[in-house]
This record gives structure tokens, sequence and C-alpha cells, in this order.
């Protein structure tokens, strides 16, 4: 096997834009649909959604827009992807640069150990040259990218996200998905 087949690839979204409760609006919808014509080819192997019901309706509007993913794709539902605190996050605001220079920074090193703990968990359940999709929230995103990689990104607006390229030697490439 060839050394660049050893990648396994991870694709962060944040969920499309919120309406009433826990749904997508009309722009939401439209949105993730044209942001999913630019997720045409990718041929992700996996999806996994917060247990929010909003990212489940983005993955739908992804696949939609990108017309070529799997017709009856395997979804799973991972809670890991929120969090148990976010009133503290709420409190804290949405930038991790902020709240890494704040008394509250201690948030952000726990829970960027237990969302660590998990992409390198389902990293290891990807095989080689897999590609996964999640869907979830912010801050908890960039959170997850910062304890994964060390590097800190600006908070992502909906649709937005990040590509990790995880290579079985242990580096990990990230390139940031900005609309």
């Amino acid at each position: 096997m060839k050394k660049n087949e050893l990648r396994r690839h991870i694709e962060l979204r944040r969920h499309s834009v919120k309406g009433p409760g826990d749904v997508l609006s009309p722009e939401g919808f439209e949105l993730a649909r044209r942001v999913g014509k630019t997720m045409r080819d990718k041929r992700y192997t996996h999806f996994i959604v917060s247990p929010y019901f909003r990212t489940l309706q983005t993955l739908v509007a992804f696949s939609e827009g990108a017309g070529d993913f799997p017709p009856t794709p395997e979804i799973r539902v991972e809670p890991g992807l929120f969090t148990t605190r976010l009133s503290e996050w709420r409190e804290a605001g949405g930038d991790i640069r902020k709240i890494l220079e704040s008394d509250r920074s201690k948030l952000v090193e726990e829970e960027g150990k237990r969302l660590k703990n998990l992409l390198l968990e389902i990293l290891e359940e990807i095989p080689p040259d897999g590609r996964v999709l999640i869907i979830g929230h912010s801050p908890i995103l960039e959170c997850a990218v910062y304890a994964l990689t060390g590097q800190l990104i600006s908070p992502l607006r909906e649709c937005e996200g990040v590509e990790l390229q995880y290579d079985l030697d242990g580096r990990i490439k990230m390139k940031e998905l900005r609309l």
C-alpha cells in the first residue's frame, strides 16, 4: 500500500442557519444545499452528526446539493459532539482565542481533551483512505480542532468547516473550509 493511501480524512462542519427550535430555517436549507454543491466527488465513507436535529437536516441538505452521497448512508448520531457544559460555553463566548486568554481557559482544556479523544477514536474506526463528514456546533468544533492540532481557528459560521487529513504516521494536516 502506498503511503498516500494511508490517509484518513475528517471534515468537520458547523450546522446551517437555525430557525425556531431545533430546526433549520428555509435560508439554512438553501445555504446547506449551495455548500453541498462544493462537496461533490468527496466520496464520504462515514457520516456523523450531533444529537441535535438541525445537524441531521444540514447533512440531508448537503447531500441534496452534492447529489452524489450514498443513497442510504449509514448515519451515526454521536452525543459527544455536543456538551453538557453549554451554559459555561455561552458565558465564555464563542471565540476559543478569547476564552484561552480568560479565566475560563480550563473549559477549553477539559472539553478539548474529551473532544480530542472522541476524534481519535473516530479516526481509528475509519478504514485507510476513509473520509468522514461530521456535522456539529460552534465553538465545540473549534475546540476539537485546537485540541487535536494545536492550531487556533476563528469561529466557524454556518456551514463552514475544517478538513483534517490524518496520516498513519501521526501527522495531521488542516485546511479551513470558509465560505
